[in-house]
């Protein structure tokens, strides 16, 4: 079905999708001095939370109350954010308008700092790690 599919080699952690959550992964991994590469199939970093919605998914759970999931890098990227004044606390989540621009940019900012790997408009297909790149200028 998928012509000129690439095999992975080399990396010790692939990250599939690009969402706040799989951003905050990435850098979590790199971190810890990790060979990570993303995988996403739009061509953009932060999903739904830097294109189209005023909410940070994954950060925390969806309740009357804040209920946070994960600590680490999310709270880094919050902290960034509160400090340019990018950032306001809901009930259950935050929320960033106008700054789903400055989230973008701070993703994109963090994850070239730290030399990750990725690719764009692409899908992971199996294991062992191959996927399918709709730019094949980027195999």
């Amino acid at each position: 079905m998928y012509k000129n599919l690439k095999t992975i080699e080399g990396v010790d952690i692939l990250v599939v999708g690009a969402g706040s959550a799989g951003c905050v992964a990435a850098l979590a991994a790199a971190s810890s001095n990790y060979r990570v590469l993303v995988v996403e199939r739009y061509g953009f970093l932060g999903g739904s939370s830097t294109q189209m919605l005023d909410t940070f998914y994954g950060f925390f759970t969806p309740s009357e109350t804040p209920q946070k999931i994960v600590g680490g890098w999310p709270d880094e990227v919050v902290n960034t954010l509160n400090d340019h004044g990018e950032i306001f606390l809901r009930p259950n989540t935050y929320g960033g308008t106008p700054g789903l621009d400055f989230l973008l940019t701070t993703f994109v900012e963090e994850i070239n700092t730290r030399g990750l790997g990725t690719y764009f408009q692409a899908i992971f297909i199996d294991n062992p790690a191959r996927i399918f790149s709709f730019d094949q200028s980027k195999l």
